[in-house]
């Protein structure tokens, strides 16, 4: 039987409420920089904002990142093992595996909805993954959960040679958030590692009196 995630997620997005509205509010050492489950967050490469991040990373108490997007994307989160981390064990287990069980709530900043929303995972920023990689939305099924989202129906996931996770079959207004469930796994613990975000953009509503319907979708900026 699949196991809930029953992290009372409530409360984080109020912390994320109160953050947003109190000048007194606790941000981390260096800006953009989160600790949580054995890892560090960073959003050192821009085109969104990290705002929150807690959690150890188990099923029953996952890892769970607040974040803002503005615009377009692609939101690419940096994640690094804590220096111990990889000699000790981090995320669930006692091995130097990561195994983490993560959710991601994304607010859109930006001035269009969402249409979709995908998840990929790299080891070199602006390079798919391949084959050759340990790193994956939990290939290994370590987890008895599969990925989900509150917004949207309808995932489509690739392990290999490319991990990426396409969620479509809803919707994300501008001002709304939406929540992902997801679990990340890798057997050869890389020093670092990249989760690249990226909301599916219809080009109809961005080009309101054009040709163009809302079946098509805005082409993804280069991470080059």
């Amino acid at each position: 039987m699949a196991t809930t995630i029953v992290r009372p997620l409530f409360s984080v997005v109020f912390l994320y409420l109160a953050l947003a509205l109190s000048d007194l509010a606790i941000f981390p050492a260096r800006a953009g920089i989160w600790e949580a489950g054995g890892l560090t967050f960073s959003d050192e490469l821009g085109k969104f904002k990290l705002i929150f991040v807690t959690g150890t990373g188990s099923i029953l108490d996952p890892v769970v990142i607040i974040e803002e997007i503005d615009g377009a994307g692609p939101a690419v989160l940096v994640i690094r093992p804590q220096r111990s981390s990889a000699a000790d064990g981090y995320g669930i287990g006692a091995s130097a595996f990561l195994l983490v069980a993560v959710i991601t709530v994304v607010v859109n900043r930006g001035p269009w909805p969402w249409a979709g929303f995908d998840l990929e995972l790299r080891e070199i920023v602006d390079t798919p993954s391949t084959y050759a990689d340990g790193l994956s939305f939990d290939q290994m099924q370590a987890f008895s959960n599969t990925p989900s989202s509150d917004s949207f129906t309808i995932k489509d996931q690739i392990n290999e040679p490319q991990d990426r996770i396409r969620f479509h079959g809803g919707g994300v207004s501008a001002g709304a958030s939406a929540r992902f469930n997801f679990f990340i796994t890798d057997p050869t613990a890389m020093p670092q590692f990249y989760l690249i975000q990226r909301p599916r953009i219809p080009v109809g509503r961005l080009l309101p009196h054009g040709p163009l319907e809302d079946g098509v979708f805005l082409p993804w900026p280069s991470l080059a």
